[in-house]
């Protein structure tokens, strides 16, 4: 919020706000580091704990229903980017002979 604010002040005024644009320079950049400790956390969420059992098994075992009723258990639950998989699940064959390569 405060980079928004800050672009706001230099991008509106009728004067050069330098102290405003370096502002603005340092909110970013702070925005950016926390932007990639989040990213982090994802990736060792999903690439350590979730590969260690008994999550691991867990999450091949859901998967593996999901893709078994046809997606319905991700119809249920709501997924991000539903309109993405609105198409049945399609393995990786399908996929190679849908699109071809480079």
């Amino acid at each position: 919020v405060a980079v928004f604010i800050q672009f706001a002040v230099v991008n509106c005024g009728d004067v050069l706000d330098l102290p405003a644009i370096c502002g603005v320079a340092i909110a970013g950049s702070i925005a950016s580091a926390a932007s990639m400790v989040q990213t982090a956390a994802g990736m060792q969420l999903s690439c350590d704990e979730f590969q260690q059992e008994p999550l691991k098994t867990l999450m091949v075992t859901a998967r593996a229903a999901d893709v078994e009723t046809g997606g319905a258990i991700s119809h249920l639950l709501g997924r991000r980017l539903q309109h993405m998989y609105d198409e049945p699940v399609i393995g990786i064959n399908a996929l190679k002979k849908r699109y071809g390569s480079p």
